[in-house]
């Protein structure tokens, strides 16, 4: 359940703000900024940011679409709130072919959100009550992988990740082809991997305005952002409070997702400078 936003909440403020005005909101002072959107959106307009205001916000910035494939598995019940998202790419460019992939696992795997290339996001499955396996954890212990599995929401971006030059064109492993104005060099390489895909402007923008209102949602801090160690792994991962913003590569030394592109770069650096007041 959403917690109304308190006066003394500086950061929750700082966001609530940003997203505001995202939408063209234009008043001088938080309070009259709620206001003038519950105004626009037809809610009562009682200047206090509480759940109908943040479900009226989420709809009006997030683009929502249904895939034509259905999520087949049946998500393990939320026992614990979420204090994180954790950053995946696909592999891929279609969403119906992820979750079609997903549903051949033995268990609930994949993840709650899909952003495809337009910015798109694909909702598929009530994450506020259940949660799924999307890091594939390397720890014996059941307990450990549970809790930071259903405190952690994982978003996927459709994104071939990294690529390679073969007869005249970008592949990735799966055989996922990408348009040569679509690949980006990195340098030094990420993981031994010198080309990746970029994401879309569209896509950012969709990943940016997600993680603000989850972290509005689920009240978690996003604000320890050290790009230094955001694409390394964390071998006490298990242990440190790794709250807020993760990449499959903190806890995964097999993984390749995400790789610092200029856009992921941009996508960082934005969220600093939104809880700046920027």
């Amino acid at each position: 359940m959403f917690n109304s936003i308190q006066p003394n909440q500086k950061e929750r403020i700082q966001k609530a703000t940003w997203l505001l005005k995202q939408l063209g909101c234009s008043s001088s002072e938080y309070a009259d900024l709620v206001k003038e959107f519950q105004l626009s959106y037809g809610l009562a307009p009682d200047r206090i940011f509480g759940r109908k205001t943040y479900e009226k916000l989420f709809a009006a910035l997030i683009p929502i679409k249904r895939s034509k494939v259905s999520y087949a598995k049946t998500p393990m019940p939320r026992f614990t709130t979420a204090k994180r998202v954790c950053l995946h790419y696909t592999c891929a460019h279609n969403v119906d072919g992820s979750i079609a992939h997903w549903n051949t696992k033995s268990f609930a795997g994949g993840t709650p959100f899909v952003i495809d290339r337009q910015g798109n996001l694909y909702i598929v499955f009530d994450y506020r009550s259940g949660y799924s396996y999307h890091m594939g954890l390397k720890t014996e212990s059941a307990y450990l992988r549970d809790n930071f599995e259903c405190a952690t929401l994982g978003i996927e971006l459709c994104n071939a990740g990294y690529t390679s030059k073969k007869n005249g064109l970008w592949v990735n492993p799966l055989g996922v082809v990408s348009d040569d104005a679509n690949v980006v060099q990195i340098n030094p390489p990420h993981r031994k991997n010198m080309y990746y895909e970029e994401y879309t402007d569209a896509q950012i923008l969709t990943l940016t305005r997600l993680v603000v209102l989850l972290s509005l949602e689920f009240e978690f801090d996003i604000s320890r952002l050290n790009m230094d160690t955001m694409f390394d792994y964390d071998p006490k991962w298990n242990i440190n409070n790794r709250n807020g913003i993760i990449t499959h590569c903190t806890v995964r030394q097999d993984k390749f997702d995400l790789a610092p592109t200029p856009k992921v770069v941009e996508f960082f650096n934005s969220l600093k400078s939104i809880l700046a007041g920027g």
